[in-house]
């Protein structure tokens, strides 16, 4: 029996929670399950199938995989300090599990949030009482329950049984929600949207695999004998995109007469471009994060990044950090925390830029900039200074004037001559 069998067999036995109340969205799942008004169904796995999409979704879990998670514990009212060795650090940092990465851990937490709304792992305690591992559960599989203001969740088994685990076993973080409790992705808001990318997508593949111009008729002056025979020549003939423009020859007076409409005339690429622009308001993106550049510039690249930073990455690091104070922090003094830094990795010069500002303010030592950048500290603890301009002085003294300034023994050159 496997850690997750156990951690699951133990959890049974200790919970006895009887009835529930759902909070789930019933009639927002049956909407997601429905045609969309394009005749395209749409759910959390055919909304991948769009690349804009897809790239969303990437760029939020990718990015979010990437940032070093650090423990610290408030010292006092000023003083904080950070805990490296920390079992959570490990689990959240390092090693959510046995078998992932927490690279892998946090990718796919933060996909299921994205696609499904929300982020679901089971809590593994030591006999301790401090947390061991997380492991992943598919949102499908979670239900929220509750009963005297208890809550808790159950998760389907793979035989078809249910496991009721308690709050405290449950890590979990939803996207937006309209409850509290249980979130909703934006594929279910955005199903007509995405329904009419999909659309688009299907008639243009259809177009180019027909190749013959669909919506185009064969006229015959008489009656046609075989009609699916002469359908299926001119179809092998013509169909597909390696047989397109071809030259036709047509006997026995059979004419072709176009009612198709050409994909330009139906503005099938501006409709194509709009729903790129969709998707990036849908998931709170710049546009150029999904290769829109079309309106970019230098500058506004620029600060649509600082926008994502704040604006979109900021508030899911923010629900994460909670989380894991909440659920996985036994003592109250200490806090989560996603060093958002390293997302300046690729920019030397800004990095650096930053660095030299925080050295001359004095509030870095030298030491402190060279482990941030992955060098070891100076010898002899000649890094372990803070260095201040020589031009500065305390607010005191320009209240005082010129008096505080005036050196010991009076101005210079007094009593001289």
């Amino acid at each position: 029996m496997n850690i997750i069998s156990r951690s699951l067999g133990w959890l049974r036995s200790r919970i006895a929670l009887g009835g529930h109340v759902s909070t789930f969205n019933e009639d927002l799942f049956t909407n997601l399950v429905q045609p969309t008004a394009a005749g395209v169904s749409v759910d959390s796995n055919t909304a991948t199938n769009l690349s804009a999409v897809w790239a969303a979704v990437n760029i939020y879990s990718q990015t979010l995989s990437t940032l070093p998670t650090c423990v610290y514990k408030q010292l006092d009212a000023y003083v904080t300090e950070e805990r490296f060795r920390h079992p959570v650090a490990t689990l959240l940092g390092s090693r959510p599990n046995p078998y992932m990465t927490s690279a892998v851990f946090t990718q796919a937490l933060e996909a299921h949030r994205w696609l499904w709304g929300n982020a679901c792992a089971e809590i593994e305690w030591t006999k301790g009482g401090t947390p061991y591992a997380l492991w992943p559960i598919h949102p499908r599989r979670v239900t929220p329950v509750i009963k005297d203001r208890a809550l808790a969740y159950d998760v389907e088994q793979p035989d078809g049984g249910k496991v009721r685990l308690p709050y405290e076993s449950m890590f979990h973080v939803p996207l937006y929600t309209t409850d509290g409790i249980w979130g909703i992705s934006p594929v279910a808001y955005a199903r007509q949207s995405l329904g009419l990318s999909l659309a688009t997508e299907l008639c243009g593949a259809s177009f180019f695999g027909n190749g013959a111009r669909p919506g185009g008729v064969l006229e015959h002056p008489g009656v046609v004998k075989f009609p699916d025979k002469l359908k299926l020549s001119w179809q092998a003939a013509h169909g597909g995109p390696g047989r397109m423009h071809r030259t036709a020859l047509l006997e026995e007076g059979v004419k072709y007469r176009d009612i198709g409409i050409p994909p330009e005339d139906a503005q099938f690429l501006e409709t194509r471009q709009f729903q790129v622009l969709e998707m990036a308001r849908w998931f709170n993106l710049p546009p150029h994060l999904l290769r829109d550049l079309m309106r970019a510039t230098y500058t506004n690249i620029e600060h649509q990044g600082l926008e994502f930073i704040r604006y979109s990455l900021l508030p899911c690091l923010v629900k994460w950090e909670q989380e894991g104070k909440r659920k996985l922090l036994i003592d109250e003094d200490e806090y989560l925390k996603y060093n958002a830094d390293e997302l300046y990795r690729g920019d030397m010069e800004t990095r650096y830029s930053a660095q030299d500002k925080a050295l001359r303010g004095g509030w870095k030592s030298l030491d402190d900039v060279r482990r941030e950048e992955g060098y070891n500290p100076l010898p002899d603890g000649k890094g372990n200074m803070y260095l201040v301009p020589v031009n500065m002085m305390p607010v005191e003294r320009m209240r005082d004037g010129n008096k505080t300034a005036e050196p010991e023994g009076g101005v210079a050159g007094e009593g001289q001559g």
